[in-house]
């Protein structure tokens, strides 16, 4: 099965080139800002899936951005769950124990930067519709969603340096799949 890429067409790219602050996260960098390395996409997902992070600033949060495409000759049906294309909204592990939330289209209502505006912290507990979403997409038809990263509502700190991970065990239905994301020092 053809994989093909919708970095370049959205016009995203894997590292965000920065150098200085970034802002959103309070992380000096001199070497690039955030990077995001997704599993394989299973065959049986008849779909490519692609994953890019683009660095905040500004008072605002790093962005992550999650395609999918039917790289398939026939229309298919995908089932997503509350927050297409992507759902599960938690970090399963992070530096030291610190846990960060993605906010999906990353409005301003959701998050709000901390008092010295070095990070962005989510205004509340982040919140999806339970159930889930099937969406028919044409061949080479692509569902792209945005997603805010946070700190939780309730941490006492920016998120710190490290790698963060995220996984769906039912990802579209049928598969365990995530990324990792990783913010540099």
């Amino acid at each position: 099965m053809h994989r093909r890429s919708v970095l370049a067409a959205l016009g995203l790219s894997l590292s965000a080139g920065c150098s200085g602050p970034l802002g959103a996260l309070g992380v000096e960098t001199e070497r690039g800002g955030p990077t995001v390395t997704s599993d394989p996409v299973p065959d049986a997902l008849r779909a490519a899936v692609d994953v890019a992070v683009t660095a905040g600033g500004n008072r605002r949060p790093v962005v992550v951005t999650v395609a999918v495409t039917n790289d398939t000759a026939e229309t298919q049906s995908y089932r997503f769950g509350g927050a297409a294309p992507w759902s599960a909204l938690d970090a399963q592990r992070g530096p030291n124990g610190a846990n960060a939330v993605l906010a999906p289209g990353g409005r301003a209502s959701e998050y709000a930067p901390d008092n010295a505006g070095r990070c962005a912290r989510a205004t509340g507990h982040v919140r999806i519709p339970g159930e889930s979403v099937v969406r028919d997409l044409a061949p080479g038809s692509t569902l792209t969603g945005r997603y805010a990263l946070l700190a939780p509502h309730d941490a006492t700190d920016c998120l710190p340096a490290g790698t963060y991970r995220w996984r769906a065990n039912t990802y579209l239905g049928n598969a365990d799949w995530g990324f990792t994301l990783r913010l540099p020092d």
